[in-house]
């Protein structure tokens, strides 16, 4: 778990004063004429002491005199104040008008291994600035972080362009950068989903997916089963549709931009209901738990369960990798899952498990997502960017380290129990 601190300020309300100020009296109202010297001059003396008491209370903008400016933040890699200025055109040169620009941190390794780079829904949680095109597709950003980023067009629905980006990289010693973004318009796949049976699959969701995880596009079928996912631009993509009731989704089928009549046919399911469980106790335990088909190669997460209840898998043979907070991990392999049916009483035994640090050193990468597996099993996925390093619990034996951009494997290790190593990645 990575710990962010940050600074907190106490609220007047909280303060042991309440946060109110003392009241101040007026000179006029202290002391009189006649009286003997003393006497006028003590109480004016705690009149000074209580106008000084509640100065110090008073926000700076109150204080007598100017408030004083804070210091300058020093100069940071994430500081702010380089103005992006640009234009955004489609394949004809056709201006993107009235459409929102992103400006997206760029840490994800998913966002920079991706070509094309899409934007999704999601990464509005990372944007940093924002701007939006004028009539001609010009746009002017301010306030952009220097450092690394992505820098696009922002997904939005029936938008008509491709929600793409580029990665850029500012300079402090710039004023301002002249970054031009250029996108597709039109282009699109359509299909339709079927039933098992051949009738149309009315209220599916078809999923496109960009090196068959992240995920670029989705919608529902309508009446017929007819889809057409859009818009998009020039490459491959995988698609698979997926039934809201108990049938299984359909295979991935890969497909290309402007590719009509695509057939997606779902598929009758099996159930599974599984369990956590102490290896050596058989005491009842809450991990992570990896779901992997064997013939697809897909993996499911599920964080924090002690129990898994799982319907409309695919009939087949599934691998399960079960990981503690504590570094304990287990794997129950070639679990059979039949159409129709139910597999129950699956176990998963963890017992002690081992540490390996991997970090992204070296090399023409700058970030990555990697995926872990031991044998088929898959044990969860790690971004790294460069220079950083990532600590990851995995169950003894040999464990297969691969990229997500093109599934080659960087690294094969062999560790035993309650071992640690630290792996380099990015060396090849």
């Amino acid at each position: 778990m990575i710990v962010l601190e940050d600074s907190v300020k106490t609220p007047a309300a909280d303060r042991p004063d309440g946060g109110a100020r003392a009241r101040i009296g007026r000179p006029g109202e202290i002391g009189d004429r006649g009286k003997p010297l003393s006497r006028r001059w003590i109480p004016l003396l705690g009149w000074f002491l209580v106008q000084s008491c509640a100065d110090c209370t008073r926000p700076a903008t109150e204080k007598s005199g100017p408030a004083r400016e804070p210091p300058a933040p020093a100069s940071k890699p994430n500081g702010r104040g380089v103005e992006v200025r640009g234009r955004a055109t489609d394949q004809d040169g056709k201006p993107v008008a009235d459409r929102e620009i992103w400006l997206v941190e760029s840490s994800r390794g998913d966002m920079v291994e991706a070509d094309p780079a899409y934007l999704c829904a999601e990464d509005e949680r990372q944007v940093e600035a924002r701007a939006r095109t004028d009539r001609d597709g010009r746009f002017r950003l301010e306030g952009a972080p220097f450092g690394r980023a992505r820098l696009g067009i922002a997904p939005a629905a029936g938008g008509g362009v491709a929600p793409l980006s580029v990665e850029i990289e500012i300079e402090e010693d710039e004023p301002e950068r002249q970054i031009d973004l250029h996108t597709w318009r039109g282009l699109s796949i359509r299909g339709r989903a079927l039933l098992p049976d051949g009738a149309p699959a009315a209220g599916c969701r078809v999923e496109a997916k960009l090196q068959h995880w992240l995920l670029v596009g989705a919608m529902q079928t309508d009446e017929h089963g007819a889809f057409a996912i859009g818009a998009l631009a020039p490459g491959d993509l995988s698609l698979q549709a997926i039934h809201p009731g108990l049938l299984a989704p359909s295979d991935e089928v890969d497909a290309r931009t402007g590719d009509a009549g695509i057939e997606l046919r779902l598929r009758a399911a099996g159930s599974l209901r599984a369990s956590v469980v102490d290896r050596g106790s058989g005491k009842p335990e809450v991990a992570t738990v990896y779901v992997t088909h064997l013939g697809s190669g897909e993996c499911t997460q599920h964080a924090g369960v002690s129990t898994l209840s799982l319907d409309r898998l695919e009939p087949g043979s599934y691998d399960l990798a079960a990981i503690s907070d504590d570094g304990r991990a287990g794997i129950a392999r070639g679990v059979e899952v039949k159409s129709d049916s139910l597999s129950d009483g699956v176990k998963i035994g963890i017992g002690p498990g081992a540490r390996l640090t991997l970090r992204l050193a070296g090399g023409p990468k700058s970030s990555g997502t990697f995926r872990l597996s031991s044998g088929d099993a898959c044990l969860g996925w790690v971004s790294l960017e460069l220079g950083r390093s990532a600590s990851v619990s995995v169950p003894p034996g040999t464990i297969r380290i691969a990229s997500m951009k093109d599934g080659a494997v960087e690294r094969t290790v062999e560790i035993g129990e309650g071992g640690e190593q630290t792996v380099a990645l990015g060396e090849r």
